[in-house]
């Protein structure tokens, strides 16, 4: 079994934090924003969309999940 800092997931796992981080400090995303909730409601939809083919996955598809993510109220603040 792999070291943790080894494993595929890693690296994944240090980019999204350091995504959600970047958008906490500009105040786009707010303080304390789960990062597993945040991803898996970004790539969640993506996903569906790879894997049923519907709707295609397309540049503009994706950038309208990530819009979405970025309204305000869409992502909140980890809850005790």
């Amino acid at each position: 079994i792999a070291d943790p800092e080894q494993r595929p997931g890693s690296r994944q796992d240090e980019t999204l934090e350091t995504v959600v981080a970047l958008g906490v400090a500009e105040g786009i995303l707010p303080a304390g924003t789960d990062v597993a909730e945040f991803a898996a409601m970004l790539i969640g939809p993506l996903v569906f969309a790879h894997l049923t083919g519907r709707p295609p996955v397309t540049e503009a598809f994706a950038q309208r999940a990530v819009d979405r993510m970025l309204q305000p109220g869409a992502v909140t603040a980890r809850h005790g």
